[in-house]
């Protein structure tokens, strides 16, 4: 009786040993990272609102965000069918776009979109005119 007690012993020390080891087998230096776990995931989002284009910065305004978009071959192919489309150099123009949401490292936005695809472009919306009446 005294041995299978203590060979279950040994067996249950092995196997708490072996458990141990495991979690301590990779170096902290080689997990990744929270950051490189979002970068990862990070995916392609369809994004509509208005674009507008101004004094060397491009935003794209949405219904509940507001977002900056970064001026790579993509963002400037999007400028320029853009400016195809608007009549006023203040112009904000109603898109469809495909892209990554993400941080702004610098100052302005807190987040930028790099765009990946362009979907649609509208014909800008007209200035609605506004009346004032006089109480006369």
């Amino acid at each position: 009786m005294k041995i299978k007690v203590l060979s279950l012993f040994v067996v249950l020390l092995l196997v708490a040993c072996k458990n141990e080891n495991n979690s301590e087998s990779k170096p902290e230096n080689l997990k990744p990272s929270l950051e490189e776990n979002v970068v990862k995931k990070t995916v392609d989002r369809t994004l509509k609102g208005e674009f507008i284009y101004s004094n060397g910065a491009a935003v794209l305004k949405g219904r509940s965000a507001i977002y900056g978009i970064v001026l790579d071959e993509q963002g400037l192919a999007l400028k320029e069918a853009v400016d195809e489309v608007k009549n006023d150099e203040y112009d904000m123009i109603p898109v469809l776009i495909q892209g990554k949401i993400i941080k702004n490292p610098d100052d302005g936005w807190e987040h930028l979109v790099e765009v990946t695809k362009i979907i649609k472009i509208d014909e800008p919306q007209p200035n609605e005119n506004i009346i004032i009446e006089s109480a006369n």
